[in-house]
C-alpha cells in the first residue's frame, strides 16, 4: 500500500468515526451535516473495504471486485442466504447457494456429493472463495467456518446483497 493510499484510508476512517459520533448526538444541525458527509463517503468506503480485513482477519472484498467476477472464473462466490431469500430477491451473477446452516457440512462432503447437491464443483482448500449473504453477518460466520476447516483463501463481501441491490437498482427488502 503506497503512502497516498495509507493517508486516504486513515482520513476515511477519521471521517467515518466523526460521522458516527455526530450521528449519535442529539444536535439536529450536526446530524444533518453528518448524514450529508456519509453520502459523500461510499466511493472512498469501497476502496477502504478493498484494503481492509474484517472480523477475525477475514479479508473483505468490494462491490467492484464482486461486479468483476464474471471476468474471473477462478474466484468462487457463495451465497449463504436461505433459498427463499434468493427466490424473493434474486442473486448475484456467478454465485451459487449454500445456506449458512449447511456450510460446515457441505465443505466436508466429497467432491461428487458436493457437485450433486449444489451444482458446482467443491472449492479446493486454497481456492479464492467469497461468501455473501443479505447484510454481511452470515457471510462472516460462513467465512470463519471455512477458515476453521482449513480453507486459506476465504473472503467476505461485507456489503452483500444490500450493497449489490442498491448499486444495481434491485429490490432489497
Amino acid at each position: 500500500m503506497n503512502s497516498f493510499t495509507r493517508c486516504s484510508v486513515s482520513l476515511t476512517r477519521r471521517i467515518v468515526s466523526c460521522s458516527n459520533i455526530l450521528l449519535k448526538s442529539n444536535v439536529a444541525p450536526l446530524r444533518h451535516q453528518s448524514l450529508q458527509l456519509r453520502k459523500q463517503i461510499p466511493s472512498v468506503g469501497s476502496t477502504l473495504r478493498f484494503f481492509s480485513t474484517g472480523t477475525n482477519g477475514i479479508p473483505v472484498v468490494s462491490y467492484e471486485e464482486v461486479k468483476n467476477l464474471p471476468n474471473e472464473p477462478n474466484k468462487i462466490l457463495i451465497d449463504v442466504r436461505e433459498p427463499e431469500e434468493l427466490k424473493e430477491f434474486g442473486q448475484i451473477p456467478t454465485s451459487f447457494n449454500i445456506p449458512l446452516g449447511e456450510v460446515e457440512k457441505a465443505l466436508q462432503l466429497s467432491d461428487d456429493k458436493f457437485k450433486a447437491l449444489y451444482g458446482h464443483s467443491k472449492p479446493k482448500q486454497d481456492d479464492y472463495v467469497i461468501f455473501h449473504c443479505k447484510l454481511g453477518r452470515r457471510s462472516q460466520t460462513a467465512s470463519e467456518t471455512a477458515a476453521k476447516l482449513g480453507y486459506t483463501n476465504i473472503h467476505n463481501y461485507v456489503g452483500s446483497w444490500k450493497e449489490w441491490a442498491e448499486k444495481e437498482g434491485l429490490p432489497f427488502a
